[in-house]
């Protein structure tokens, strides 16, 4: 405006002059006059240009720029952080599923990824040898019955001492418990599933000799799996059983919810962590034992705090923290930098814990880009 009234005064001004001035007699007198009129015009455009130049400096807007930012007007949030922790899965229940007796292995009835059942044949082991030793005790018992018989005969006679009698009644009954616990090892010679599952491993082949305790092959139960991870021990009181935890499996793009069901009793000197345990089901199947997971779980919860973004903290050389508000002072909005005093983080966010209060209007977008006491307008109006 004040540059359109100044234009209007110099052609005002240049007309006034021309008006003043004798009529020309030729046209070589009109081109003098008209160098002689521009000439003025242009130490009068210096003029009016200085004029200018001082008024701005004595304005009170003077030095101060006007910046465009984004605004927003604080107010209290519930503050939440989550930790997140690398984690896998593992069955529940892994069997190494071994013979009582030894022997060679006659067949072995599944294969490695085979799914089981509780009560299923594995293997069998070829008891030979044991057959043999009860048809020997057999025979044995049988003329050890047969001496009895004739002894205790004798013995109700009263012939004969009583000392064979009772010789011939032990020898009896030791060979008949000879025989049970053969009959007992032959019976072991088929091999059993204890539980339901997959088989993991295939420790022996068939025809291979196997040892009482050797295992033959793992079953893994794939139905009850746990989630397991290492928590650093600073974490001890932030984490309790039953506590609701998520789990991502980054490699199936999956998500589950679950609880903590067990939490260790003891720490890791080696890395000082604890561990926690999460069950769940396979989730149809697509879980395996051995699959990296994230399990995350609530740390922080401030109610009514207020927050605002990490990145609107500026520090001064001195280590003091600051940010930019909007105040409003007559029609303008001016920057003003405040003191504050920070609390605990969550991702992106800061709890403000002095200098900032609900209803204080924080500068966004372009807080980096200002100083004190710029004038400011929000974009977005």
């Amino acid at each position: 405006m004040t540059k359109q009234i100044h234009t209007i005064f110099i052609l005002v001004l240049t007309s006034i002059l021309i008006g003043c001035q004798p009529e020309a007699s030729d046209i070589q007198t009109k081109r003098s006059m008209l160098k002689e009129k521009q000439a003025n015009l242009k130490v009068l455009q210096t003029e009016i240009d200085s004029l200018i130049a001082a008024i701005d400096a004595e304005s009170p807007q003077a030095n101060k720029k006007t910046s465009l930012v984004t605004l927003d007007t604080l107010r209290p949030i519930t503050l939440e952080r989550y930790a997140t922790l690398q984690a896998s899965v593992m069955s529940d229940e892994l069997v190494n599923i071994s013979s009582e007796i030894g022997g060679r292995l006659l067949s072995i009835r599944v294969r490695e990824g085979d799914y089981v059942r509780k009560g299923q044949l594995i293997a069998t082991i070829d008891t030979e040898f044991i057959q043999k030793q009860i048809d020997e005790v057999q025979t044995r018992l049988t003329l050890a019955e047969t001496v009895f018989e004739k002894q205790e005969r004798l013995w109700d006679k009263n012939i004969g001492s009583e000392i064979q009698y009772l010789e011939a009644k032990n020898n009896k009954e030791s060979i008949e418990k000879s025989l049970e616990t053969l009959k007992v090892q032959l019976s072991k010679s088929n091999i059993y599933s204890p539980v339901n599952g997959s088989v993991d491993r295939e420790f022996l082949e068939s025809g291979e000799l196997a040892s009482p305790g050797m295992p033959i092959v793992s079953v893994l139960n794939t139905n009850k799996l746990k989630v397991v991870a290492d928590v650093p021990e600073n974490y001890l009181v932030k984490v309790n059983k039953g506590q609701d935890v998520s789990i991502t499996f980054p490699a199936i793009d999956k998500v589950i919810e679950r609880k903590i069901s067990m939490i260790g009793r003891s720490i890791d000197p080696s890395n000082r962590t604890f561990k926690i345990e999460i069950m769940t089901d396979n989730l149809g199947g697509i879980l395996k034992p051995n699959l990296l997971a994230e399990a995350s779980f609530k740390d922080l919860s401030l109610d009514n705090v207020i927050a605002i973004p990490i990145e609107l903290v500026q520090e001064e050389v001195n280590g003091n923290s600051y940010v930019y508000v909007g105040e409003v002072e007559g029609d303008n909005m001016i920057a003003r930098k405040k003191y504050v005093q920070v609390g605990e983080s969550s991702r992106d966010l800061i709890e403000v814990k002095e200098g900032l209060s609900e209803g204080d209007i924080i500068v966004l977008l372009g807080a980096r880009t200002i100083v004190e006491g710029d004038y400011i307008l929000d974009q977005n109006k």
